[in-house]
């Protein structure tokens, strides 16, 4: 249970579910809700990890929340940076003006 983390083909929500079918196997051992949310969130990817790290929640489902906003974001480039008027800006890619 200590050990299970999110595969590189599976998303938030997949891991959300094999992570509370395990965490249902062993009950004895997993604790309150925010101690499965402190397990879960260390085993998601590092790349989720790192934006959440420093984030405490009380249950798996808002660490799941959290880290599919995430996934989101990463899928759109990041494109949430706004110019003074509130206007989306477009990431330009390497050598582009």
């Amino acid at each position: 249970y200590g050990s299970i983390c999110q595969l590189d083909r599976e998303n938030s929500g997949e891991y959300m579910e094999r992570f509370t079918r395990l965490a249902s196997f062993v009950r004895a051992t997993v604790g309150d809700a925010q101690s499965q949310a402190r397990n879960f969130k260390w085993g998601l990817k590092k790349w989720v990890l790192d934006r959440i790290v420093n984030t405490d929640y009380p249950n798996v489902a808002q660490v799941a929340a959290a880290a599919h906003i995430i996934e989101l974001l990463h899928e759109s480039g990041n494109s949430n940076k706004r110019d003074k008027d509130g206007n989306r800006v477009q990431n330009r890619g390497q050598g582009q003006q």
